[in-house]
């Protein structure tokens, strides 16, 4: 039953719930933990962990990518960051952590004006494809088009495409935007797509075809709606309805924004169904 709630004049709004409104609270039946399977499937790719990496310098690097890949989880690359603008973005990095608030947004406007290098893209991915995991990059819609043949070249095998918020069909007049429903379709690699930041938005972005769509705002790691309450979306919400038509269209609504983020949140989503986490489940003898 859908619960609105007046908003001002003449206006409605859906009631929904934030992923902080939600206790998991335990049901008349318990499980031992060695029973229990976390393990979760996206395209023909299987993990141990229900985590993934967010694709940002300050969360996942080569390194990072391939330590998570090899605890089971999947660490995704981000193709626009650093590492595919420095040989070695280290010091910089170091630089960036240690510098003031009132000089920190002008100096890293100067460290990311930086072209990213189509052979740099190529080297991190080769760097994680080596160590035998999973190999996942991240790229926005608006660098897709430019990058995506290297990337696909360079042999990832799971292909992210992620921005603060990507619909199904960008309208623009002074570029021609990204059809993602046909970028999907021509591609050999499974794409991940997202994020959304509704219900709706969301279905539209199964029905390209990608293989998972993360859900919520996809900014960064660190989500922190709640220092702006009026952009606060109902993710619980939302993943829970997105669950039930994933089942249907035997699509994965992932999140992997949240996992830096409370430790509590991680097993929240699951709850909703979200990410692979219908496959959380009595593990079969």
């Amino acid at each position: 039953m859908s619960q609105e709630i007046e908003i001002g004049l003449g206006k409605k709004g859906r009631l929904g719930y934030a992923l902080d409104d939600v206790a998991i609270v335990p049901s008349r039946r318990t499980r031992d933990p060695e029973d229990v399977s976390t393990s979760w499937q996206i395209d023909a790719y299987e993990f141990d962990v229900p985590v993934i990496g967010a694709p940002m310098d300050s969360v996942t690097s080569p390194a990072t990518a391939i330590a998570m890949g090899k605890m089971g989880a999947l660490g995704v690359l981000d193709l626009e960051g650093l590492w595919t603008r420095y040989e070695d973005p280290t010091p910089l990095l170091d630089e960036i952590a240690g510098l003031p608030a009132d000089q920190a947004t002008e100096r890293i406007q100067q460290i990311y004006a930086e072209p990213v290098k189509p052979e740099l893209i190529t080297q991190r991915l080769h760097e994680i494809r080596a160590a035998g995991v999973t190999v996942a990059g991240a790229l926005s819609p608006q660098r897709t088009q430019q990058f995506y043949s290297t990337v696909v070249d360079a042999g990832v095998d799971l292909f992210v495409i992620r921005g603060t918020v990507v619909s199904a069909e960008h309208v623009s007049s002074g570029q021609e935007p990204l059809n993602l429903k046909k970028f999907i379709y021509d591609l050999d690699v499974p794409v991940i797509v997202g994020g959304a930041s509704n219900y709706t938005a969301a279905l539209h972005l199964m029905r390209t075809g990608a293989a998972g769509v993360l859900v919520g705002f996809g900014g960064g790691a660190v989500e922190r709606l709640d220092f702006f309450p009026d952009l606060a979306v109902g993710l619980a919400a939302e993943r829970l309805a997105l669950a039930v038509d994933a089942d249907d269209r035997l699509m994965q609504a992932v999140r992997p924004d949240v996992i830096f983020r409370i430790l509590g949140h991680i097993s929240r989503p699951r709850t909703f169904g979200t990410a692979s986490d219908r496959r959380f489940e009595h593990r079969r003898a």
